[in-house]
């Protein structure tokens, strides 16, 4: 997807409609990639004691 995007990017004559492919290759990329987040996140909580939990991710260190 980089290199679609870095040579429409480079095109003078490129349209909003040359991206939009883009956009949408984009689009489910980072659905996908949260959908992943989500679910290792929910694994790791599983692992994890509420004490555990909220020491490693309070902030409060």
């Amino acid at each position: 997807m980089q290199s679609q995007l870095g040579q429409t990017l480079a095109r003078y004559d490129a349209t909003r409609a040359d991206f939009e492919p883009l956009f949408e290759q984009a689009d489910q990329l980072d659905a996908e990639l949260r959908d992943r987040f989500l679910e290792r996140r929910k694994s790791l909580r599983a692992q994890l004691s509420e004490t555990e939990w909220v020491a490693v991710f309070s902030g409060k260190h």
